[in-house]
């Protein structure tokens, strides 16, 4: 397997034990440095190496063209109110322990870098571009047989940003991913048809991130398709091409539901 390159952020390395090794991504200092600090708590599962830096500067990390990234985040900014409008994302005291629920991202053009919105922000409610773009991480480098990534931004990642980078390495006509949650979809996986992993695939974990890419490449997904995450309880994601696609597709389903008198 070729060692990672810069903004190819989904090649594991030969070594993923020497993170300072030439080939990294993700060496603007040593990871022995102050500024990097270690991931892996709460409700983030995997090893996680973040750097706290600017937005702008972390895209460009990226590799990505500076004249792109408002578009992007404008695109998540209102797409992320869409869905928390719809409950598909927000946080609430008697669900899943008080966590923050859903995520969003969109790949770095030209990469395999993404940039995803930040672990435990879902809660925050509706945010304008610019507060949003306070929130966000780009995910430089995964390796994701050791469930470990490297990210850079004012935010570390979603603690789901493993399954979002799983499905960009399998896609490459995949430019966006929204993951939320929603009991009614899952719970109507079967009568709406829709692809689902195993109930013993919990979230966070290299096994989820290997069974949606799974479901995607034999067909069960595609682009606006909703997947359904049987081990990760209420988790439902689509992805496309578009933001209007993945986002469109959560909603159409929604729709769907609705229309067979289950929502």
């Amino acid at each position: 397997m070729p060692p990672p390159q810069r903004a190819q952020g989904l090649r594991a390395p030969a070594s993923p034990a020497s993170p300072a090794s030439p080939a990294s991504p993700a060496s603007p200092a040593s990871p022995a440095s102050p500024i990097w600090t270690e991931g892996g708590e709460g409700v983030v599962l995997f090893r996680g190496r973040h750097r706290s830096c600017g937005l702008v500067e972390a895209w460009r990390e990226a590799g990505g063209e500076e004249g792109a990234l408002g578009g992007v985040v404008e695109a998540l900014a209102a797409w992320r109110a869409a869905l928390l409008a719809r409950g598909l994302l927000g946080q609430e005291a008697g669900r899943y322990g008080g966590a923050g629920f859903g995520n969003l991202s969109a790949r770095v053009p030209g990469g395999g870098a993404f940039v995803v919105t930040g672990t435990q922000t879902s809660g925050l409610g509706p945010l304008s571009a610019a507060a949003l773009a306070e929130r966000l991480s780009v995910v430089l480098w995964v390796d994701l047989a050791a469930n470990a990534a490297r990210s850079c931004g004012p935010a570390g990642p979603s603690s789901e940003a493993m399954t979002h980078a799983a499905l960009y390495a399998a896609a490459p006509e995949v430019s966006w991913v929204f993951h939320g949650h929603s009991p009614a979809l899952w719970g109507a996986a079967a009568r709406l048809g829709l692809a689902a992993t195993p109930p013993g695939v919990g979230y966070g974990t290299p096994a989820m991130a290997a069974a949606v890419a799974g479901l995607w490449a034999g067909g069960g997904g595609g682009p606006g398709r909703v997947l359904v995450m049987g081990g990760h309880e209420d988790g439902v994601l689509c992805a496309g091409g578009a933001a209007a696609e993945a986002g469109e597709g959560l909603l159409g389903a929604l729709g769907a539901l609705g229309a067979l008198g289950g929502a």
